[in-house]
């Protein structure tokens, strides 16, 4: 009966989250509190496990993690969540995992949304920047796994994909952009899974989704980009046309042909207004 209750408790709280702000026109953060504020997370590191990248250049080169001619993708993924390139005060990609109402209990539901912010590199408090919070559920887990991978979608990559071991939360499959060392990635499915290690940190987090063949044919690359600038997605992964690599990383999901996407994460709680 009690986990009902949670249950009925968050979704009311879900329906109220979103009328009662909107009413008063102002920021959710703002209105609740004592258990039922949003809490935020800011990712402040994200690598890329599965597939790996790679490119022909002095042969065929993995340039996930291992740097050529400057440039790796996690490299630049680290670069660009650490560090303030252009010098505006704010962190140059900051991608936040908000909960509410938090509840680490077994079995508890709640609303989640994945967005980007602006994130200040000196107090640390992030701020809406424009792009449209990508909204799901969250259930929380005592015990056991909250997300890992699918079988036969990984190689045989070091590091390897950490998963998500209880306490943790893990959320329900939406639709997101990826920003990936500058490479747009379009996942479908995606996922969000975290484990609970104390009030201001969530670790082995790992993000998942997938992308078909011919979503990654259609995503050519920005021009701007160093090595790969103009290129289709799909000629930088194994398998993808005109890939290098002499095997193939596809994934086949419910009858369709792509990739199945792997990141690992760790991120701090930070204050965030709309």
């Amino acid at each position: 009966m009690a986990r009902y209750s949670r249950l009925a408790a968050s979704l009311l709280y879900i329906a109220l989250a979103g009328a009662i702000p909107a009413a008063l026109g102002v920021s959710p953060d703002l209105i609740f509190s004592d258990g039922f504020e949003p809490v935020s997370y800011r990712f402040t590191n994200l690598y890329l496990r599965d597939p790996h990248v790679w490119l022909n250049a002095l042969g065929c080169d993995d340039v996930t993690d291992t740097t050529l001619f400057g440039f790796s993708i996690n490299g630049k993924l680290q670069t660009s969540i650490q560090t303030d390139g252009n010098a505006d005060g704010f962190y140059d990609l900051s991608y936040l995992q908000r909960l509410y109402p938090l509840d680490e209990n077994d079995g508890a539901v709640g609303a989640a949304n994945f967005v980007s912010a602006n994130c200040s590199t000196t107090t640390g408090a992030c701020a809406a920047e424009g792009s449209t919070p990508v909204s799901s559920m969250y259930t929380s887990a005592a015990t056991g796994q909250c997300l890992g991978v699918i079988a036969g979608t990984v190689n045989s990559y070091s590091p390897a994909v950490t998963q998500t071991p209880a306490p943790c939360f893990s959320t329900s499959p939406v639709s997101v952009t990826l920003n990936v060392g500058g490479i747009p990635v379009p996942l479908k499915n995606a996922r969000i899974g975290a484990t609970y290690s104390d009030p201001l940190h969530l670790v082995n987090g790992l993000l998942s989704g997938f992308i078909s063949e011919a979503d990654a044919d259609s995503t050519i690359l920005p021009a701007s980009l160093p090595l790969i600038g103009g290129m289709p997605l799909s000629s930088l992964l194994a398998g993808g046309t005109g890939n290098c690599a002499v095997f193939s990383d596809k994934d086949s999901i419910n009858g369709v042909i792509g990739w199945q996407f792997y990141l690992n994460f760790v991120a701090t709680r930070v204050n965030y207004s709309q």
